[in-house]
């Protein structure tokens, strides 16, 4: 028999077994807690407590927590489902002061009036009976001021349907247009220790709110994703696009590449309809926990649905339990674009 014919054989009887083979959960990973929380500097502290399921539930939190935003779509989520409302939460600060925080029913979150500062380290306690006590610490990084340099823009004024620019998937962004910002800025980064990043760059514009002839408020258009040549934003492992995000762009980086110097960016993003237009730009100085949490997400995002992609642990900094308490912080500007 021909060789080749022999290896479609075994491929094929090794898919068959594949199908029939049973996976077990671990029984005691129910009994985790899920906490999610992030610490911003001159921020109140607020913090998510859930039950645990598998990832690949209809219900997983995990879903929610995408590339560009943290907890747009959580509060609703709570709101319906997972939220542990009765658990023992401590924010100790600095190994000193503990604080425990009380559970807010219009926002499904535990949350104190303490405000975390710079190079604050802070650790997590929740208890709850019937579950295993899950503990998590992280440290309030420094910002990172960007120095910005300069911007062009290539107009194009197309306003009819077919000239559009599609987004991928075939889908028209209505409220975006085919006129393309060029973006210059740099920044310094700290030598001596591994510094981790994510950029964010928010082009914006405002849409009038019109009831016959009178204007009675705005809406915001805006778009979070952009394109850039500088290799730090290329990530090998993220082979397909996702949510307007082009093949193996990324804006989560460390700085391994460009260790204590400046470094320049160049990146494009396109331009809103509407008027006060303006881009929001974001160097956030985040946790190497984070880091991890957020690379190991976009690999999952990224290959979900791919058979033959291998299987990916979404990272967690939280013991006996999931989930991640990171921190970020940040210098946001707003550049308005003028013609």
């Amino acid at each position: 028999m021909n060789f080749r014919y022999l290896i479609l054989i075994f491929i094929g009887i090794f898919f068959f077994n594949s199908c029939e083979k049973e996976l077990d959960f671990p029984q005691e990973d129910s009994k985790k807690l899920c906490i999610f929380a992030l610490a911003f500097p001159q921020q109140e502290m607020e913090i998510y407590v859930s039950h645990s399921l598998p990832i690949n539930s209809s219900i997983s939190f995990m879903q929610y927590l995408s590339l560009n935003e943290f907890t747009d779509k959580a509060k609703e989520y709570y709101r319906k489902k997972l939220a542990i409302n009765d658990a023992n939460v401590r924010l100790k600060v600095n190994g000193e002061q503990e604080i425990l925080m009380t559970f807010n029913d219009s926002t499904h979150s535990y949350r104190c009036d303490y405000t975390p500062r710079l190079h604050d380290r802070l650790s997590l306690i929740v208890a709850k009976e019937g579950y295993m006590t899950a503990t998590a610490e992280t440290y309030v990084e420094e910002p990172t001021n960007t120095k910005y340099f300069h911007y062009t823009v290539r107009y194009n004024e197309a306003v009819n349907q077919e000239d559009r620019k599609l987004v991928e998937g075939g889908q028209t962004d209505v409220f975006g247009m085919d006129s393309l910002i060029t973006l210059t800025f740099s920044f310094h980064d700290s030598a001596f220790y591994d510094n981790y990043y994510r950029l964010k760059v928010r082009s914006v514009g405002d849409i009038p709110k019109i009831v016959g002839t009178t204007i009675i408020g705005y809406q915001y258009s805006y778009d979070d994703t952009f394109t850039s040549p500088d290799i730090i934003f290329h990530d090998g492992q993220l082979a397909k696009d996702d949510g307007g995000w082009e093949p193996y762009m990324t804006n989560v980086f460390d700085d391994h590449l460009f260790d204590g110097t400046d470094h320049t960016f160049t990146l494009d993003t396109r331009m809103r309809r509407g008027m006060n237009k303006r881009i929001i730009l974001e160097l956030q100085s985040i946790s190497k926990d984070l880091y991890l949490y957020l690379k190991s997400m976009q690999i999952y995002e990224r290959s979900s649905d791919d058979v033959f992609a291998s299987p990916v642990s979404i990272y967690t900094n939280v013991r006996n339990g999931w989930g991640i308490f990171g921190s970020m912080s940040s210098y946001p500007q707003t550049i308005y674009l003028h013609r």
